[in-house]
């Protein structure tokens, strides 16, 4: 089996991983993978999840090593995209390489000075606003994460207009901001984010022991940034823990617009053949059938991490209400009417039925800071 093939096994093992095995063949599906002994090897080792991970930690790196030279330009420290120096490599996938930059700055005695060669123009006029010299002296340069899109996407050029155009119209404080887009020397789109100093929601929890009242403050935040989006008309379809981060003082950011999409634009619908956007394991049931996207959809993506966060794992099969208390861990600290009303919310947010799912994500926050009344410090 080729190092591509590999990687086909490692993405299909990971759709699947979070479901139970009556899912598999559902969710294989709608993957529209038709060789057999690809298929053959993830339902192998879906069997055996444990010993799974293992073999997969161990085989990416000879994966990454036999694709990502031939396809991806790499940046190093110094390497200026835009207006920005590359500082280190973030993260590396198959669509896109991410790096932490600072800004660039020049100074009264280099203000004039030519671009260096790999220097590539994105609209900015080389001029320093008027405090960037004493945040350069004292350290502090603003700092982005910047999305290089890899040679080898699939359609780069629409999905980087897609995303620039979403990412332009949104500016809010649980929202990682736009900074900057262009093209690179090289001829790879950018796009240049807020850069965030934290963690994914889930082990932010963790790392800090919070108790349920903090994590649900957490989504509310969560629910701010969506509702925000949602009044744009932004479908963020990709809502789960890894895309919303928290910083050191426990303000949430959402992140990672790139499969985002406008309400009721005629591309939205999935087809046979045209690929999933989004996370398997926390998309919608309507969603996994081929409906378009819909401010619904992103409402059940919520309670998705709202099940992650407070029971410590993802619902398995479709969940009920009614069995909160068999497997919330803390259910026997609280009153009777508070887990009535975290009942309420989950089924809310994670029934099947998009009609019955909260129409507003302001909606359930109001519930949620409703239930924080309840649950006090806990």
């Amino acid at each position: 089996m080729s190092p591509a093939d590999w990687k086909k096994v490692s993405l299909l093992f990971d759709d699947c991983s979070d479901y139970p095995p009556e899912q598999w063949n559902k969710i294989l599906n709608r993957r529209g993978e038709t060789d057999e002994s690809i298929l053959a090897e993830v339902k192998k080792l879906l069997s055996n999840r444990e010993k799974a991970g293992t073999f997969f930690d161990s085989l990416s790196n000879r994966i990454e090593a036999e694709l990502s030279p031939r396809h991806q330009h790499l940046y190093h420290d110094g390497d200026r995209i835009g207006k920005f120096i590359v500082k280190r490599l973030i993260s590396r996938g198959g669509m896109a390489v991410v790096y932490l930059a600072e800004r660039a700055v020049r100074t009264f005695a280099n203000s004039s000075a030519p671009l260096k060669a790999n220097e590539q123009h994105s609209g900015d006029t080389g001029r320093v606003p008027g405090n960037m010299a004493c945040l350069a002296a004292a350290g502090k340069l603003p700092r982005a994460a910047i999305k290089v899109m890899s040679c080898h996407a699939g359609n780069p050029w629409t999905s980087f207009r897609k995303e620039q155009n979403i990412l332009s119209k949104v500016s809010h404080p649980n929202i990682a901001e736009l900074h900057d887009y262009g093209i690179t020397r090289e001829g790879l789109l950018y796009i240049a984010m807020e850069y965030i100093d934290g963690v994914a929601v889930d082990r932010f929890c963790d790392l800090h022991g919070l108790g349920t009242g903090d994590r649900l403050r957490l989504v509310v935040q969560v629910c701010d940034a969506i509702q925000y989006s949602h009044g744009k008309q932004i479908i963020h379809q990709d809502i789960k823990p890894s895309n919303i981060l928290v910083d050191r003082t426990g303000k949430v950011k959402v992140i990672d617009f790139g499969v985002a999409a406008i309400l009721n634009d005629p591309g939205n619908r999935s087809r046979p053949g045209t690929g999933f956007s989004g996370t398997f394991s926390y998309a919608a049931p309507e969603r996994l059938a081929g409906a378009a996207p819909s401010f619904s959809s992103d409402i059940y993506q919520i309670g998705m991490v709202i099940h992650k966060l407070i029971t410590g794992d993802l619902p398995r099969t479709c969940f009920d209400p009614a069995a909160l208390q068999e497997y919330f861990p803390g259910a026997d600290n609280f009153p009777r009417k508070v887990m009535e009303e975290m009942a309420s919310i989950f089924a809310g947010t994670l029934s099947p039925d998009p009609a019955a799912r909260y129409q507003r994500a302001e909606a359930l926050a109001e519930d949620i800071r409703s239930l924080l009344a309840g649950i006090g410090s806990q």
